[in-house]
């Protein structure tokens, strides 16, 4: 109990690899019955979330600890504190950890959803543009992950919603852009995205407010 106290203690006055390494030695020595290597296992995350490196040496050290599984867990418990610190650029290397190593799982729409929320915030457009695009084409009705998930309606329904609401950002975007700017090249990129939508999402009764513009 106490070395798990100092721990918290160490994270506090900002000494973050003592933190972690206290929280590491209370997994190792303290009987599981106990109680709080569970606690320890899950509260060292903010100690990774400080130090450089940090959701690499996580993973490293979750999978030793417990096995893969486990260490995805915790590593979207990291991306959520990144998140949450605006460390952007680390939670969306998370992400796409996530993505790259599991490229048919179910979750990968609530990573590629979380990402995109991320790249909003940073205010590049450019980036988003590109990163929804990767997204969108990956989350193809005749693609790999959608024939590999064909049968999880709640993923299919997940990775749907967010190729429309990429789709409509873009367009209403680059329309919004266009009218105040009074470009070409605006307005084609606007009419890209709703017509992109339109072919994707036919029977969509916001395909029908799309085909006026």
């Amino acid at each position: 109990y106490a070395r798990y106290k100092l721990g918290w203690v160490l994270y506090n006055q900002k000494n973050y690899e003592q933190s972690i390494d206290t929280f590491h030695k209370v997994v190792d020595k303290t009987d599981a019955a106990v109680g709080f290597q569970k606690q320890a296992l899950s509260d060292m995350v903010m100690g990774y979330a400080e130090v450089k490196n940090g959701w690499q040496r996580a993973r490293k050290y979750y999978t030793k600890v417990r096995d893969k599984q486990f260490a995805y867990g915790k590593l979207n418990d990291l991306a959520g504190v990144y998140e949450s610190q605006g460390k952007n650029r680390k939670a969306i290397a998370v992400y796409n950890y996530f993505i790259d190593k599991r490229p048919n799982h179910p979750d990968i729409p609530v990573w590629m959803k979380n990402i995109t929320m991320v790249r909003k915030g940073m205010g590049n457009l450019p980036a988003l543009e590109k990163s929804m695009n990767r997204f969108i084409a990956y989350l193809n009705p005749n693609g790999a992950w959608a024939a590999q998930n064909s049968g999880n309606d709640k993923a299919l329904k997940k990775a749907n919603q967010l190729v429309k609401s990429s789709l409509a950002y873009l367009s209403n975007k680059y329309h919004r852009m266009a009218q105040d700017s009074g470009k070409n090249k605006q307005y084609s990129k606007a009419v890209k995205y709703y017509s992109k939508y339109i072919d994707r999402f036919p029977n969509d009764p916001a395909s029908f407010d799309m085909n006026f513009f």
